[in-house]
Parts: structure tokens; sequence; C-alpha cells
């Protein structure tokens, strides 16, 4: 650097003259800072009384919704399972009517006669409600009484007893 620029650039500097920095804070009386406060304050009041009714409500709505929904899904799945218990208690009421009834429709099987024909043991049996099938196991346990020997590994003609008329054959049995 040059001795001019030098001087030309302290004579610049040496002109420089330094101010009070002001605060950053108005020098208001107390008394309007107070105000100034107050009237802060009490807009925020009324705009928070003005906006709480709306907020209240959309709170309590969603909320309303929220409870009304956990309280739906908790009595549809209690209906759900009454509903699955109610069928499992009317498919085993249903069974057990379905078995009573076979039970009195073979337990009214009942043997009325039996003889031996041509070495074919005949038994003449009433079959009330049932049919041959059903009534088998009845047959072949009441048929030794009637004829006096075992009938296992026999197969036994059947007639149906019809009271005064004559017996009608329907079918076989094998014991």
């Amino acid at each position: 650097m040059t001795d001019q620029e030098t001087s030309s650039s302290e004579k610049h500097w040496g002109n420089l003259r330094f101010s009070r920095r002001r605060s950053g804070y108005a020098e208001d009386t107390p008394e309007d800072s107070a105000s100034a406060r107050f009237v802060i304050g009490l807009t925020v009041f009324v705009i928070v009384a003005l906006l709480y009714p709306w907020y209240s409500y959309w709170v309590q709505t969603h909320l309303l919704a929220r409870d009304l929904q956990q309280v739906t899904q908790a009595m549809d799945s209690q209906v759900r399972d009454e509903v699955r218990r109610v069928d499992a208690h009317v498919q085993q009421a249903a069974v057990r009517s379905t078995a009573t009834a076979n039970r009195r429709r073979v337990g009214g099987v009942q043997m009325m006669g039996a003889m031996t024909t041509n070495g074919v043991p005949v038994v003449i049996v009433d079959m009330a409600e049932a049919n041959l099938f059903e009534g088998k196991a009845s047959i072949c346990r009441q048929a030794p009484g009637w004829l006096g020997h075992p009938v296992a590994g026999l197969t036994l003609r059947v007639q149906a007893y019809r009271g005064s008329a004559p017996a009608e054959s329907i079918g076989s049995v094998e014991c």
C-alpha cells in the first residue's frame, strides 16, 4: 500500500461518529404499557370466547361419533356371539329331537309272531312308523325269543303285521 492510500482511508475512518444505540422497546409510560397488555388480553379472551362453542361442538360430535361406533361394534359382536350360541342350541335340539323320534319309531317295532317254513325263519312284525332298515336291530334282538334259537348269521324273512288282514312280505334282514 502506498502512503496516499493509507492516509485517505484514515481520513475516512476518522470522521465517524458513534451515536448511542436506542433500546428496542419504546419508552412508554407504565400506564401505556399496561393499557396495551390489557387490550391484547381482552382481544384474545373475546376471540377464544367466540371460537370455543364451535370448537366444543366439533370435538363433541367427533367424540360422540367415535363412541357410537365403538358401542355399535361391541353390540354387533355380542349379537353375533348370541346368534352363534342360539344356532348351536337349535342344532343340538334338532339332533336330540331327531334321535328321540328315531328311537320312538324304532321302539314301536314289535315282534308279533315267528315260524320256520321250509327251513327259512319268517317273522311277523308290527313296524309301527319305522322302515325295515330302521327296525333291523330290534327285529334281530327279539327274534331269538320267538324262534327259540339264536339268529346270528341267519337271514330272516320279514312280514308286516296288519291286524286282522293277512301279513304282507316287506323284505328280509341279515342278523
